[in-house]
């Protein structure tokens, strides 16, 4: 099994001020420095990073990031309980993969004790069953 290791662009995260709104907040620049850079879940170029700290900014006043900003803050209580949801959701699913691995390593420790139980038995008889007629 071949695993390789790609890393992938921070996702920005706008923050939030005083009054609980959130406000956009420009990562530092080694962020940017990485060489893999930032995106942006607005929706504007949603998979391509942001390499230099400029263009991100320029990017932050676009329009359509603005409108996202101000969804957000229209939506905090949908975000919120969507959050908890997803949170639970997420706990879920680690108690089924928990279990399931538990149940593959009971089905691999039968199969174990099965092949040496067969492996012992000695009237078994092999052939090729290719050349049976």
């Amino acid at each position: 099994m071949d695993l390789e290791l790609s890393l992938q662009p921070d996702i920005y995260e706008p923050i939030l001020d005083e009054s609980g709104n959130y406000i956009d907040e420009i990562p530092a620049s080694n962020k940017f420095t990485n060489g893999v850079g930032i995106t942006c879940p607005c929706g504007t170029r949603s998979n391509h990073p942001y390499r230099k700290r400029s263009i991100f900014i320029t990017h932050t006043s676009s329009l359509k990031h603005q409108k996202w900003l101000q969804n957000i803050n229209n939506n905090k209580k949908n975000y919120y309980s969507e959050n908890i949801k997803l949170t639970r959701d997420n706990n879920n699913q680690k108690l089924i993969i928990a279990n399931l691995q538990r149940e593959n390593d009971d089905y691999k420790t039968l199969i174990a004790k099965l092949s040496l139980k067969l492996e012992a038995k000695e009237n078994v008889v092999t052939s090729d069953l290719l050349t049976f007629d």
